[in-house]
């Protein structure tokens, strides 16, 4: 799969902004750790249910942890997530393929733009790109069997 510099750019920046507004300042010292669970309020939710960490499959965190499941509420979540979860990979896989036409088009666009230089870094960022969402497919794959 093609993904356009412009992506992988962007991607690269968002990273790097993330880990530099992470920064101690080194003048105050190191900061304490934070210890025990945030309470609710405190909670940043990504989505809807609390974004990446919100189904009981993974525990129930944020959304388990807001709620103060029991463990037999917990299970019961987890199943209607497992439920759900072919519909919102569906979703996923459509958005996957929206998404890939719009980078082809920016890359389509894009190339007559670049020198043969940038051709060739483009190409090169790509691959890498690539590369990585392999691995992160094997890790996946991996973590999904059971010894």
């Amino acid at each position: 799969m093609k993904t356009p510099l412009l992506f992988t750019v962007i991607a690269g920046l968002s990273l790097s902004g993330i880990t530099l507004l992470q920064a101690e300042d080194p003048a105050s010292g190191p900061s304490k750790p934070k210890s025990g669970p945030k309470p609710p309020e405190a909670c940043e939710p990504k989505g809807a249910w609390g974004g990446g960490g919100h189904t009981a499959g993974k525990g129930g965190d944020m959304l388990g942890h807001m709620l103060q499941l029991t463990p037999e509420q917990k299970e019961k979540v987890k199943a209607i997530w497992d439920a759900q979860k072919p519909k919102i990979q569906a979703i996923r896989e459509e958005e996957r393929v929206k998404m890939k036409a719009i980078f082809d088009d920016v890359d389509k666009q894009m190339r007559p733009l670049l020198t043969a230089d940038q051709i060739s870094v483009l190409d090169n960022a790509k691959k890498l790109h690539e590369s990585q969402a392999a691995l992160r497919k094997d890790k996946v794959k991996g973590a999904g069997k059971s010894e």
